[in-house]
């Protein structure tokens, strides 16, 4: 066995990290060992704005990680209250924009849907898909600071390319 990558995350002062694992054990008497084909580590700070929060915060932290196992997201981001969200003014194309022979148009279109998508903060929320991530942070009274999302055998970037 090799080690292709490493990461350190550190909990700062006031913040907790939580991780999880996908499968997970389902013996509670192995806890200490997490085994799994993904996992995800979270790096969370608790505001005190909120008195009553929602869930608790370690069922919080492990839907958290939870949701990074299963969506991927690439960034946190700053997290936007829907109501204060600017709305998307929607561009009409042209066929000769949507078809033309380097597809820039629908290219530049299909980037920013994919660039929103990969916002942890702004995905739909796994587990309650009626509520974004950070509404469901911002109603506890929780602030993502930082996460990794790891897979066995995922390819690391710039090793794929250096190989060919």
């Amino acid at each position: 066995m090799s080690l292709r990558r490493g990461a350190c995350i550190r909990a700062g002062p006031g913040s907790m990290l939580a991780s999880y694992v996908h499968p997970s054990n389902s013996s509670k008497s192995q806890k200490s060992i997490l085994l799994g084909k993904y996992g995800s580590i979270v790096e969370m700070k608790k505001n005190n704005k909120v008195e009553k929060p929602v869930m608790s915060l370690n069922d919080l932290s492990s839907h958290i990680c939870q949701h990074i196992v299963g969506m991927n997201p690439k960034t946190a981001c700053e997290y936007i209250p829907r109501e204060n969200k600017k709305p998307v003014e929607e561009k009409r194309f042209d066929e000769e924009d949507i078809f033309n022979e380097d597809g820039s148009s629908e290219a530049a279109v299909q980037m920013q849907v994919e660039v929103e998508e990969d916002k942890l903060l702004n995905q739909e929320f796994l587990l309650d898909t009626t509520m974004t991530v950070g509404e469901l942070v911002s109603i506890n009274g929780v602030e993502i600071l930082q996460f990794r999302r790891f897979a066995c055998g995922e390819e690391v970037e710039g090793e794929a390319k250096a190989e060919q």
